[in-house]
């Protein structure tokens, strides 16, 4: 009899330990880092575990019906040797009794609930220490997997409008895996700012970031070379688009820097000078018209409206700064962020994160309507619902925010006035 209880200790043992190898796999195959294990594959030697694992992860969900029906047989087999062995202590009765009492809470716990945790804590890990049980299970039940598989693929053709197309990322857990990555210090916050921005590239139009009519610094074709390139150096402008009567009638740009390259300019008029530009509508998506500078070469762009006037100018530079923020050069001035006016007003870079002026300010100034706007000048444009003027202002809590300068459709900077609330007053967040 003694025997017999040994047996049965170890076989459950033995059952628990196959069962929790085969659930830890199942689930490390499903929550492996594909990218992350074909960079150790393909780093320098390569990890020859990370070449099987990526040779595995070819027939991914091969693999996991493998794992399953290794889980399936530990369960089949465990169940049936021990109440085999009780049977011959205690009885067919007793046998179906204990077994089906005791087995059960074992298996699920120690033999599924906890591997499996394992096996999504450490997928990586797990993957690549046991890939080589992994494919020997793999190759060991592949035939019986596949004949699973083709039965599947049938009943899929029968109830082919059924069947649910292959799950895909959505915008919203992508999002979600930039804040965690954010939180976990895997990338920087301006990084994730900069990717959830090309996110919504294509949802930008060349009108929301161009250079109005009235701003766009060009010159006439009648101009001599020498007063262009005085005013090329003067102004701090690398292009400068020329025009014949009117704006409406672009020829073309000139690279000063052209000109000053230029040995002699003796002789030589404006025309010899002039190089294409692209002209675009309107309503034409940045990402598309970054696209068509990037395969002509020409990153100036002379924006149009529906009757053919010129509306704009837009150039590579701008399309960039929708991605990485604003690129200043030589010629601009760099201004701080944050200008202490007084104890309750300041002046801030419409561009500075919400966060980062909350905490500077201390204040609140979170809006759960607009959580996905990253910057204090996106912020005012939202809640005021268009893309307000000069002196504009919106109230949110105890702060008063005032648009104060305002470039091509673009807020520049913001002012702050913040009010101490009285006790049991509220403020309504809006326009003004």
């Amino acid at each position: 009899m003694l025997m017999g209880i040994v047996l049965i200790i170890i076989t459950t043992v033995l059952s628990i330990l196959m069962l929790a190898f085969f659930a830890a796999a199942e689930v490390a195959v499903i929550s492996v880092n594909k990218v992350r294990i074909q960079l150790l594959a393909e780093g320098g030697g390569g990890i020859q575990n990370a070449k099987i694992m990526c040779e595995l992860l070819k027939e991914h969900e091969m693999v996991v019906s493998a794992m399953l029906v290794g889980v399936n047989i530990a369960i089949i087999l465990g169940t049936s040797v021990v109440t085999f062995l009780l049977n011959n202590i205690l009885g067919e009765k007793m046998a179906v009794v204990i077994a089906t009492l005791l087995l059960p809470p074992l298996f699920l716990f120690f033999g599924e609930v906890i591997p499996k945790k394992i096996g999504r804590l450490t997928a990586d890990t797990f993957s690549l220490k046991y890939v080589r049980a992994i494919r020997f299970f793999y190759n060991l039940f592949y035939y019986v997997v596949k004949h699973f598989t083709f039965l599947l693929d049938i009943i899929k053709k029968i109830f082919k409008k059924g069947t649910l197309k292959k799950s895909t990322m959505t915008k919203e857990e992508i999002h979600h895996l930039i804040k965690m990555s954010e939180s976990d210090g895997v990338i920087k916050k301006a990084e994730g700012k900069m990717i959830e921005t090309i996110f919504s590239f294509n949802k930008i139009f060349l009108n929301d970031v161009m250079t109005p009519r009235n701003d766009i610094a060009a010159v006439s074709a009648g101009i001599s070379l020498k007063e262009l390139l005085d005013i090329g150096i003067k102004e701090g402008f690398s292009r400068m688009p020329v025009y014949d009567k009117t704006i409406d009638n672009v020829l073309g740009f000139v690279y000063i820097l052209d000109l000053v390259q230029a040995i002699n300019l003796d002789g030589k008029t404006l025309k010899d000078f002039i190089r294409p530009i692209l002209f675009a509508p309107e309503t034409k998506k940045v990402g598309v018209m970054l696209r068509e500078m990037q395969k002509s070469k020409i990153h100036i762009t002379i924006v149009v409206d529906e009757y053919g006037q010129t509306a704009g100018l837009c150039t590579i530079e701008d399309l960039i700064e929708e991605i990485v923020g604003e690129i200043r050069d030589e010629y601009d001035v760099e201004e701080p962020e944050i200008v202490k006016i007084n104890e309750n007003v300041y002046l801030i870079n419409a561009m500075m994160d919400i966060e980062d002026v909350a905490s500077e300010l201390n204040i609140d100034i979170k809006s759960e309507e607009f959580e996905e706007v990253k910057t204090l000048g996106g912020l005012v444009i939202s809640l005021a619902g268009r893309i307000p003027k000069v002196r504009d202002e919106v109230k949110i809590n105890n702060a008063r925010f005032i648009v104060e300068k305002i470039d091509k459709h673009r807020i520049k900077q913001i002012k702050v006035v913040i009010k101490k609330a009285r006790q049991g007053e509220k403020e309504q967040n809006g326009l003004e």
